[in-house]
């Protein structure tokens, strides 16, 4: 027994000394990422349902505790309403403050970019939206949960959460 919780001690230590935080100097990221819409956001009243996608994290760290970010995405809704096609592409300037190697807080303020193509036609919209969350980091990999908010021109508002999965260069 006292074997064993050496060997995870030991595990856990070397685990903590080589974990990356946020390192000085420019750096870009990769990414794919989930997420759930909480509420409909257009007055169309389409249910929102899980979404997918993909994007980018290009940055500059300062004193390893400190990044400032440019975040971009593209993301697919799945709709449960035939022949409607749900894009979103949310643009964003934010910081990252990690002050311990294998935890940091996340977020942002930009713009988000609304698709909606139906038989009726083609609806876009740009709206302010911003995200905050965590991040947890081991060497390169790093998961973000977060919550984006979008307020849409209509009134609506719409909030998500979303998980990035990404892998920092």
């Amino acid at each position: 027994m006292k074997k064993t919780l050496l060997f995870i001690a030991a595990g856990a230590l070397v685990f903590t000394m080589t974990a990356k935080p946020a390192s000085a100097g420019f750096f870009w990221a990769p990414k794919a990422q989930l997420a759930y819409g909480f509420s409909d956001s257009h007055d169309a009243g389409a249910k929102i349902n899980p979404a997918a996608g993909g994007g980018v994290i290009v940055g500059f760290g300062i004193l390893n505790m400190i990044a400032v970010e440019a975040n971009a995405s593209f993301m697919y809704w799945f709709s449960d309403t035939d022949n409607l096609n749900w894009y979103m592409v949310p643009v964003h300037a934010g910081i990252k403050v990690s002050p311990f190697p294998l935890f940091g807080i996340v977020g942002g303020l930009g713009f988000t970019s609304w698709t909606i193509d139906s038989p009726v036609g083609t609806e876009t919209e740009v709206n302010f939206s911003f995200y905050a969350g965590l991040e947890l980091s081991v060497f390169k990999l790093f998961i973000r949960p977060q919550i984006l908010f979008v307020n849409n021109d209509g009134g609506a508002e719409s909030t998500s959460f979303m998980v990035e999965v990404g892998w920092r260069f």
